[in-house]
């Protein structure tokens, strides 16, 4: 909730949510800070994490839109819309200068080229609109985003969840360097580590886990008898290393930016 919190996501009229994911953020924003007559926009490049989304936000009773192009929906005084849509981070299909709030929660590090998505962040943002970027901190505090890599490979399954690549924007300095650079005038840095306080694999694996682990799934084309056979592995895995007998909790940093265009 910090990057809604940060960037004032609770007063804007039009708000831009890119790499969603499962949608578990959206929903508690949508529920709790989100102000009646904003319009909320949200893309994913994901087909599966798309339709998780769907499943996750279906529920809340607010008018849920999925777009196959974008098209602006009007807003309504006394209704929350939402919508999502299929959409590329570093190749938007908004104009300029369309919301007045961007938020990236953990998503900028795992596109091809986080320079583009920044300029792309930059160009659909209004002018003194506040953008706000999520990514993981440094690998040794992040066993939270690594576990199931880990887990998978120990399983005897190669993996291509890039894991490694995912802390290529772990340096603050840098990566503040970078949002400058693609046109921001003010950014803010703040490092937080946060121990996940789950001890039940249900708690944890589901909020954390599952959208990747669906996509994995579906790319190796395992049958559901599998997939659930795996999936309770990792359940046994979580629950050996984490659950309610040890002392060990799942943890990660991660570098909150916050961005003034």
């Amino acid at each position: 909730m910090m990057l809604y919190h940060h960037t004032i996501a609770d007063k804007c009229n039009k708000i831009l949510e890119v790499g969603v994911g499962t949608g578990r953020s959206a929903l508690m924003f949508s529920q709790s800070f989100m102000q009646k007559g904003a319009v909320y926009v949200n893309t994913d490049i994901s087909d599966n994490m798309i339709k998780i989304f769907k499943e996750n936000l279906g529920s809340t009773g607010y008018d849920l839109d999925h777009q196959e192009s974008y098209k602006a929906p009007e807003a309504e005084e006394d209704k929350k819309k939402i919508v999502i849509l299929k959409a590329n981070n570093e190749d938007l299909p908004f104009p300029d200068e369309e919301f007045d709030c961007y938020i990236s929660n953990f998503s900028m590090h795992i596109v091809d080229n986080h320079h583009n998505q920044l300029l792309e962040a930059y160009r659909v943002l209004k002018p003194g609109c506040k953008a706000g970027f999520s990514v993981w901190g440094d690998k040794s505090r992040n066993n939270c985003f690594t576990f199931l890599q880990t887990t998978l490979k120990k399983l005897g399954y190669e993996t291509d969840l890039s894991a490694e690549k995912s802390f290529c924007l772990s340096d603050p300095v840098d990566l503040r360097k970078d949002i400058l650079t693609a046109g921001f005038k003010v950014c803010k840095n703040i490092v937080v580590n946060l121990p996940m306080a789950h001890k039940y694999p249900e708690d944890f694996l589901n909020i954390m886990v599952k959208g990747n682990f669906e996509d994995f799934a579906q790319k190796e084309n395992l049958t559901e008898p599998n997939k659930t056979e795996l999936w309770d592995q990792i359940c046994q895995e979580f629950t050996q290393k984490y659950g309610p007998d040890t002392s060990e909790m799942p943890d990660f940093e991660q570098i909150i930016c916050i961005a003034t265009k």
